[in-house]
């Protein structure tokens, strides 16, 4: 399930163990964040889209692309 985009929502809960394991892989905390975010709310998803792709491209399981390659393959 994908955590609500309501205002009033909580944010999801990710567990410190895996947020360190991530980071200890020279990853931000924030990029970390996403990550574990990402692991627990859309495990099953092929891509995952961020301008940002060289900050999580070999950490997630996913294939890791920029919007501009989203648009050329959908």
């Amino acid at each position: 399930m994908i955590p609500s985009l309501s205002i009033d929502s909580s944010l999801p809960e990710l567990g410190t163990g895996r947020l360190l394991e991530i980071m200890a892989k020279k990853t931000s905390f924030g990029d970390a964040l996403v990550i574990a975010a990402a692991e627990a709310y859309i495990p099953n998803a092929s891509h995952f889209v961020t301008w940002d792709r060289e900050h999580f491209i070999n950490k997630l399981e996913m294939e890791v692309i920029d919007p501009v390659e989203f648009l050329r393959i959908s």
